[in-house]
């Protein structure tokens, strides 16, 4: 009940709204696992609030994927035709922030940057975390029928095979 007590009126669970995506996603996917019928109207809210959120506010990489994971598990509970519209629309963002030119082929990183420029970055630049986010994501963007480039996750999830215990 706590989780439902302290959800905001435009559905997240925090103040910031999409900045914080995936507080909020985590959040609703509790909610959505418990299977209980009275916490259908704040599942209901959160699906509204991650129906608008963009990539205009810069959300990274593992945002995008926390919230495709709880929209693709609302999917495939309802079958919402919105919300697949909007996973269609997540796996390109997604599919977008991978890098190609890099010392990591097909992973992905903490913060938008161009890969040309990888010097002036800050935060962190690869993060294994985020690639295991996304392979998650796409494989349950698949199971809801979205149509992805079967090369690329390929090529991302042999990239996660290479990569030693540390990432690297």
């Amino acid at each position: 009940d706590y989780l439902a007590r302290h959800q905001l009126p435009h559905g997240s669970w925090d103040p910031q709204g999409s900045s914080y995506a995936s507080t909020s996603a985590f959040a609703a996917l509790a909610l959505l696992s418990s299977g209980e019928e009275k916490y259908q109207k704040n599942i209901r809210a959160a699906v509204e609030f991650f129906l608008l959120i963009d990539d205009k506010g810069g959300l990274e990489c593992w945002k995008l994927n926390h919230a495709s994971i709880f929209l693709a598990e609302y999917y495939l509970q309802t079958g919402d035709p919105r919300v697949k519209a909007k996973l269609n629309e997540l796996y390109k963002l997604i599919r977008n922030q991978q890098l190609t030119q890099t010392p990591y082929p097909f992973w992905f990183s903490h913060q938008k940057f161009l890969e040309k420029d990888v010097t002036k970055t800050s935060g962190y630049i690869y993060l294994g975390v985020n690639v295991a986010n996304s392979l998650l994501a796409w494989s349950l963007m698949g199971e809801c029928g979205i149509k992805m480039d079967p090369e690329q996750a390929m090529n991302t999830w042999n990239a996660v095979q290479v990569a030693g215990p540390t990432g690297e």
